[in-house]
């Protein structure tokens, strides 16, 4: 896994379990938290985002 090139500004804050999408500039304040930020500037482009990876064996 590498790199994504996110940029993330002074005084930003990202809620918990929350994503950043590839090379968003995050400059304010999301509080919601499970929500997908993406773009410049960085906007919540999804809601109620959750992960469960599943192990198949």
């Amino acid at each position: 896994m590498g790199w994504c090139n996110a940029t993330i500004l002074k005084g930003s804050v990202i809620a918990n379990d929350s994503i950043v999408g590839n090379s968003a500039v995050v400059a304010k304040e999301f509080q919601e938290s499970n929500v997908a930020i993406a773009g410049n500037p960085g906007k919540v482009v999804g809601q109620d985002i959750s992960w469960l990876r599943v192990l198949i064996i």
